[in-house]
């Protein structure tokens, strides 16, 4: 015999909307635009990306400098101007035949020499006040006055 009470009966009941506040909406919407702004992972756009974060160094820059500048910069526009004042010290003698003072041999053992001394002067921690760049062309403006004379 089967017990009334045991016989399952099927209540038919409305199932209430869920109700959404304004803090669930905005984090709808947060995770909505963190997921539209993350880069995709495709290997094309890896590649793109990992272009523009490489760092290389100008052709007119010496191989022996750069190798050398490049173990304590990491960045090649940093590179580039310690070169840059390196040819900007080394003076035109004639301009009309633009001779300069020191010949590319000259300039990049002088640069080479500068910038060893420069980076002893910063591990010693000298306080430079007009920046890396003024040091350095303290420097190597030393470098050459000692050499041409």
């Amino acid at each position: 015999m089967i017990c009334p009470t045991s016989i399952s009966q099927k209540k038919s009941y409305k199932c209430p909307a869920n109700k959404t506040s304004s803090i669930s909406l905005k984090q709808k919407i947060k995770r909505y635009k963190e997921r539209n702004n993350t880069p995709s992972t495709s290997p094309m756009d890896k590649s793109v990306d990992n272009i523009s974060k490489a760092q290389f160094v100008a052709l007119w820059v010496p191989e022996r400098f750069a190798n050398l500048a490049q173990s304590f910069y990491s960045e090649a526009k940093s590179i580039q101007e310690f070169w840059r004042v390196v040819r900007q010290c080394n003076r035109v003698i004639n301009h009309t035949t633009e001779t300069r003072a020191f010949t590319k041999d000259q300039e990049i053992t002088i640069a080479i020499r500068a910038f060893k001394e420069f980076v002893m002067k910063m591990k010693r921690g000298t306080r430079m006040v007009k920046g890396p760049f003024a040091c350095f062309n303290g420097i190597v403006n030393n470098l050459y006055d000692k050499t041409l004379f």
